[in-house]
């Protein structure tokens, strides 16, 4: 885990290595102080010939039954079986994404490269307030 202040509606690399490169897409609001709070929207990961993207999905509502998580591997979206512990696997890329809850929380492996947990959570109307 590391902290990154990015800035609003704007993508960093977050990783950079010969065989594997990790993008992300911030959200955030601004602070009149002179550092946006921000926090990660979607990461985009490129490893081999292979783009993988995780993020959240918009939801005008948060209701914590919903799967608010978006995956898609080369631009198809990947439909994780429902349920905690359930295991989507594509083992021409290398890839396998485990549900580490029954909804918005994944653990991603893309083989001998790395490792990402990725949770959905909602945005709270304070944090959402624009200033």
């Amino acid at each position: 885990m590391f902290y990154f202040h990015g800035r609003k509606d704007r993508d960093f690399c977050l990783v950079s290595d010969a065989g594997i490169h990790i993008n992300g897409h911030f959200i955030g609001k601004n602070n009149r102080k002179g550092r946006d709070f921000t926090w990660v929207q979607s990461i985009g990961v490129v490893f081999g010939r292979h783009r993988l993207f995780v993020g959240a999905r918009k939801a005008s509502r948060w209701h914590e039954f919903d799967d608010n998580i978006h995956i898609q591997l080369d631009g198809a979206d990947v439909q994780i079986p429902s349920g905690e512990g359930a295991v989507w696997e594509s083992r021409g890329a290398g890839l396998t994404i485990e549900r580490v809850a029954a909804e918005n929380n994944v653990a991603v492996e893309v083989t001998g490269l790395a490792e990402i947990r990725a949770r959905v959570v909602p945005i709270t109307a304070e944090e959402s307030v624009k200033n």
